[in-house]
């Protein structure tokens, strides 16, 4: 199926109430779906065996058409038609022209490919004791449909955010999450169910959400964002040997050139919009084959695919960065 006429037709159905009422409750009903298969747990786990092929996304925030740009250059019609995955790391909406239109779009694409499109919980899809600034996108819907239908559109958009996944765990090979591992129950789990099994955790949802790698000697230090935590090199192996992998792939960062690496390449940050608000040079996807080679994670730089031969002309620079950009 094209993209490019699933863009045409997400941003037709973004002008009338009706079709994006219809449109966000049938992505609820996926997740909901969804959640009962895997009992209710806050995350995935993905058998390499059955993921030949699989395409990240990082921060999008209403930039569908640089994620229609990074489909094309990923082929991710492709990928998709053959059966492969294609996962979100979060934050589809607030700043971005086309906030409705993404999650709209994404729950197209869903009903057509089902479990092979995976959306994870961003921190601008958020618990509603932890809102983000901005969080413009419920104003964005008053100022098109009107208080009371806008209201209800965001309604049913809380209820889409609660049933977001907040990880996938890619067997032998990857965690991927919006912002962090939880970075307190590293301490004390020994597998991946009382690492991620986090319901009823507020602060291990707080620092998946919100929390950011750094070169620091400490293990966390508290994030200057004032929500989640700044972790260090000690966390990220600790986490890589409790679930037996080799890299954490993470979001919710601006990355000028579309990724940065951090902790030795062992975590992968993607950011996946360019210009306004960041006005970044680059976005960048990663594109892996799982199966045909598990130890992807060992180079990564070599699946990272940006908009611009930017991303990898500096891209050994960006490796041997150890400073965040915020």
């Amino acid at each position: 199926m094209s993209l490019s006429k699933l863009f045409i037709e997400a941003s037709e159905s973004s002008k009338n109430f009706k079709d994006s009422k219809s449109w966000l409750e049938t992505l609820v009903s996926m997740l909901e779906a969804e959640m009962r298969f895997r009992n209710d747990k806050p995350y995935i786990l993905l058998n390499p065996s059955k993921c030949r092929e699989l395409i990240v996304y990082g921060d999008i925030h209403g930039d569908l058409s640089t994620l229609l740009q990074l489909g094309k250059i990923s082929n991710l019609d492709e990928v998709l038609e053959r059966g492969g995955y294609v996962l979100f790391l979060g934050d589809y909406i607030d700043r971005g022209p086309y906030q409705l239109e993404t999650l709209i779009f994404l729950s197209m694409i869903k009903r057509v490919y089902g479990d092979k499109v995976i959306l994870l919980r961003g921190n601008h899809e958020p618990p509603e004791w932890l809102t983000p600034y901005p969080h413009d996108y419920i104003y964005r819907l008053v100022e098109r449909f009107g208080r009371d239908k806008g209201l209800e559109l965001y309604e049913i958009s809380k209820e889409i955010f609660k049933k977001l996944p907040l990880a996938a765990v890619l067997k032998n090979q990857a965690l991927f999450v919006h912002g962090g591992p939880p970075i307190i129950r590293s301490k004390s789990a020994g597998n991946v169910d009382e690492l991620l099994d986090v319901r009823g955790d507020a602060i291990a949802l707080e620092e998946i959400l919100w929390s950011d790698p750094a070169e620091i000697e400490s293990e966390w230090e508290p994030s200057p964002r004032g929500a989640g935590k700044i972790y260090g090199e000690r966390i990220t192996k600790r986490v890589l040997e409790i679930l037996k992998i080799g890299i954490i792939v993470r979001a919710h960062e601006p990355c000028n050139y579309g990724f940065k690496l951090n902790h030795g390449g062992r975590v992968l940050t993607l950011f996946s919009l360019k210009g306004y608000p960041y006005f970044n040079i680059d976005a960048a996807v990663l594109k892996v084959s799982p199966l045909e080679d598990p130890e992807w994670f060992k180079n990564i730089v070599k699946y990272v695919l940006t908009t611009e031969s930017a991303g990898r002309i500096r891209a050994s620079s960006i490796i041997e960065s150890s400073g965040n950009e915020y």
